[in-house]
């Protein structure tokens, strides 16, 4: 039997697709003899396992069927913030100084023993959006929409430590716009004792209630979300501290002239903790530091940027004086140091960035870093010490590597991909040639049959380098072929890397084995490049993406046998809105597009994302007027299907609907494939399979 893969819809829909498994959320117990990890062992259903480094045995602890009835909405909503697509298991949580295990099932938690898997404690009816052990192991804190509580995990007594007096209020839960826009999951934090707690209180009642309505059942249902549009309230958020087990709450007063947004929570020792607030413009963040001992409360170093600060991923604390972050103070995201005296120490420079801070060992003081030092389409993983600022690569394979670090700093988790090749998983030693694979590596191109994109680059307009990929078709015919460009094109997504998941995009791969090239580009605005790079579409969303994609069809044209009469387009979300943008702007060019639920107006969308790249409305009216796509869609003179969820609680369905009015005013067809189950992220092969056979069709009979 050929492991070949026969390219078609079906296995465009096919999940997961082949050679992307990989271990998911993994975490080291403290001795580093067991890595703890989800997989999915067969099909998509995530189960835990464990693996024993001492001899190398690996065993499925946990499976799919501990999940417990239906997911919670809670849950489905996690899922869409973190982009999860996987069945199974939801997610866990190692707690190794206590030797416990916090299992997400579905949205109902429980609590295991690491070591004997004997069940501890089950949350399955209570409404926790998120629960964690308090240090010692003898209690854990839960959090959810009724409130926050302290529970007794011997006896299963609980404390309400705060608990919301309206429908609007809750405590230790982050809003919406803290998990999809800043990183922020989490609204509650323990100190490293385990005697007091940093909780937030979010007040959602200026935020006006939006509708998420499904049709598709016996009876309606409406969901109501509380999301805040461009140039609307956002939702009030404050910082407090409380004793584990006391009800009496001290709020932080961080002084703000304007709303502010909570981005950073962090324990520098059990007395000291550390903020990060940024204004609502975002071009400025301030740190604070909160002293328990005296209640004393200081801003310790502020940066400010224009057009705009990318928060850290991940800031740590490095002693009790000390946190390590990353800033883009220098226009490149590079290790920083900032003391609790003010000093700000820059510890990495360059022209590349430093794209995720891993782990910090104090009594080496070195830093464990992902780095683009080699080449902006790669991530390797580094070893940085802090006082001289210098490199040293631990990673040796080309491509993308994700890493986890033990906490003593003895072994790594390596998780690495390439253009050839697919994940492969690998433990490896820190201090010697001690490796044992975990995991994959059994699929590359050659063994499915896929040929991987070329790689090319492209000057823009303002001399920055472009990188790019092309798919060509099989046959060697020099007859003139379709060109189709593939476009995401947004800030914070970096498409074009040395990695797997460009090879594996079956749906590039499907329109290439049909005849057609197909580029892809990452324009000015994406990321990975550094601000300035990210800067180009500052205020004016939907000019120089266009301008970019519109280059990489002249080089298509140019250089692969492309008749430039017959170009299509297709992209999601903002690449849906890249999509129609560019069929607006360049009819002439673009004859054809697939908008998979784009952002029509954004108006229509939230605060943090929108005002962070084009500012508040009534300062930037022009550019917001320019991005509005209902009040160009007259231009428009190609074939446009849009495809888009009734229930996207993301980009809303409303944008689709302010399109095809304005399209109907002005007299212009454009063709709608609705979706009644979906979400912003589709799911299930019957979605996906009608997503790729009609994505697929109109793009090839209309080219």
């Amino acid at each position: 039997m050929s492991d070949k893969l026969q390219l078609s819809p079906a296995a465009i829909a096919t999940r997961p697709l082949p050679g992307v498994r990989s271990a998911i959320s993994p975490a080291f117990t403290p001795d580093g003899r067991f890595l703890y990890y989800l997989w999915a062992d067969n099909g998509a259903d995530l189960v835990l396992h464990r693996f024993d480094l001492s001899n190398a045995s690996d065993e499925t602890i946990l499976g799919a069927s501990e999940q417990v009835g239906e997911r919670t909405l809670d849950e489905e909503l996690r899922r869409e913030r973190l982009r999860l697509s996987w069945d199974g298991l939801a997610g866990f949580e190692l707690f190794g100084d206590a030797n416990m295990l916090v299992v997400n099932r579905g949205g109902r938690y429980a609590v295991f023993a690491a070591d004997s898997l004997e069940a501890i404690a089950d949350f399955s009816d209570d409404d926790f959006s998120a629960l964690k052990v308090v240090p010692g192991g003898t209690r854990a804190v839960g959090a959810g929409p009724s409130g926050l509580y302290c529970i007794n995990l011997n006896d299963g007594s609980r404390v309400a430590l705060a608990q919301g007096q309206a429908a609007t209020v809750t405590y230790g839960l982050a809003e919406y716009v803290a998990q999809e826009e800043l990183g922020r999951l989490e609204g509650f934090w323990i100190n490293p004792g385990g005697s007091y707690l940093a909780l937030t209180e979010v007040d959602e009642s200026a935020v006006a209630q939006f509708p998420i309505v499904h049709l598709d059942g016996p009876n309606i249902e409406v969901e109501q979300h509380r999301y805040p549009f461009a140039g609307e309230r956002n939702a009030s958020v404050r910082l407090g501290v409380t004793q584990i087990a006391a009800r009496e709450i001290s709020w932080i007063p961080i002084p703000a002239d304007e709303e502010f947004y909570l981005c950073r929570v962090l324990w520098l020792s059990d007395s000291r903790l550390v903020a990060a607030t940024a204004n609502r413009l975002q071009d400025e963040l301030s740190w604070w530091l909160y002293d328990l001992t005296d209640g004393t409360l200081k801003r310790i170093y502020r940066q400010q940027s224009r057009p705009w600060i990318n928060l850290p991923a991940k800031a740590m604390a490095i002693s009790p004086d000390a946190i390590l972050a990353t800033s883009e103070a220098s226009g490149y995201s590079h290790l920083c140091r900032i003391g609790i005296d003010g000093s700000f120490e820059e510890i990495t420079s360059g022209d590349f960035s430093v794209t995720s801070l891993v782990a910090y060992d104090r009594e080496a003081s070195c830093a464990y870093v992902l780095a683009t030092r080699e080449s902006p389409l790669s991530r390797h993983i580094y070893r940085v010490w802090i006082d001289s600022g210098s490199f040293e690569r631990l990673s040796r394979e080309q491509g993308v590597h994700d890493v986890e670090i033990d906490p003593g700093f003895r072994v790594y988790l390596d998780q690495f991909s390439s253009l050839g090749h697919g994940v492969t998983v690998v433990c490896r030693s820190l201090n010697s040639d001690w490796s044992t694979p975990l995991g994959g590596g059994d699929v590359s191109a050659v063994s499915l049959g896929l040929r991987p994109p070329e790689l090319f680059s492209i000057t823009a307009s303002s001399g920055d380098v472009l990188h790019g990929a092309v798919y060509l078709p099989s046959e060697t015919d020099t007859s003139l072929r379709p060109g189709i460009v593939s476009v995401y094109g947004g800030p914070h997504a970096q498409v074009v890397t040395d990695s797997w998941a460009l090879t594996i995009d079956l749906q590039a791969q499907y329109l290439a084995s049909q005849g057609a090239v197909v580029i892809k580009l990452d324009n000015r605005g994406s990321y990975g490049r550094g601000l300035g790079f990210e800067a180009h579409i500052a205020r004016n969303l939907g000019t120089v993406e266009v301008q970019d994609q519109l280059a990489a069809v002249e080089h298509m044209v140019a250089n692969y046998s492309v008749d430039p009469s017959r170009i299509g387009i297709y992209g999601w979300s903002y690449g849906g809105f890249i999509t129609i943008a560019s069929m607006i702007q360049a009819p002439e060019v673009f004859r054809v597009g697939v908008a998979g639920a784009p952002v029509v107006d954004f108006r229509f969308y939230d605060t943090a994302y929108t005002e962070r790249y084009m500012g508040l409305p009534e300062a930037n009216r022009s550019g917001y007027d320019n991005a509005d796509l209902s009040s160009s869609i007259g231009l428009l003179q190609g074939s446009l299907l849009v495809i888009h969820g009734l229930i996207d609680e993301n980009v809303h369905f409303r944008n689709t609907v302010r399109l095809l009015d304005a399209a109907i005013a002005a007299g212009r067809e454009v063709d709608l494939l609705m979706l009644p189950h979906s979400r912003h992220s589709p799911r299930g092969f019957e979605t996906l399979l009608e997503i790729a056979r009609r994505r697929s069709e109109f793009l090839l009979s209309k080219l």
